[in-house]
Formats: structure tokens, sequence, C-alpha cells
């Protein structure tokens, strides 16, 4: 994307810009695929702790499973759940802080640009 009519310096800024907008986008993916899984296991924690405790309940660890209290069960979910909850506020900080920097960059951009 070589344009003769701007100089070097110009060219790398929205090269730069250009990489900002696709790890920005990435950073959205990835927290969309954080909020998926928080949401699963908010949905499994919320029909485990509806089962009475003596229920039988089986957990898949790859192409395998075995049986596993409910108690111990909802314990890793929550325990899982805490962890995503830090990850997503993370995710989205992160992805907060990159639109900043991708607007400011923007807002340069078009400056030298006028």
């Amino acid at each position: 994307m070589s344009n003769p009519e701007l100089n070097q310096a110009q060219q790398a800024e929205i090269q730069k810009y250009q990489q900002m907008t696709q790890t920005l986008s990435q950073l959205h993916s990835s927290t969309g695929q954080l909020e998926g899984r928080r949401r699963e296991i908010e949905k499994t924690l919320e029909i485990i702790k509806k089962l009475p405790e003596d229920r039988e309940l089986y957990r898949g660890v790859g192409q395998i499973f075995y049986k596993s209290e409910i108690s111990q069960t909802a314990s890793d979910l929550d325990s899982e759940l805490e962890l995503l909850n830090v990850r997503v506020d993370r995710s989205k900080k992160q992805a907060s802080d990159y639109e900043t920097q991708v607007k400011e960059l923007e807002a340069k951009i078009r400056a030298t640009l006028s």
C-alpha cells in the first residue's frame, strides 16, 4: 500500500494503525469467547445447584467421563467462574485502553493528512 504522496512516517503510522485495529479485533473476539465460556459455566452451575446432593453426576475430561460429587463440581466451577470473571474484566479493560490508543492514532493520522 505504498502511496507516493505519503511520506515514510505517514505510511508507517497508517501501517501501525492497521495493525492496532487488527489486534483490537482479536481482543474483542477473545473477550467474546471468554464471556461465552462464562455464560456456559453460569448455566451449568444454575442447573447442578438445583440437583439433590445424592444425585450422580459425571464430568467429562477429554474423551472420558468420571463420577463426581455435586458439591465438588460446583466448587470447581465456582473457582473457574471467578477466574473467568477476572480474565473477562481484564480483557475488557485492555480492549478499552487499546481502543483509546487506536482513536488517538487515527486522530493523529487525520491531522497529518489534512
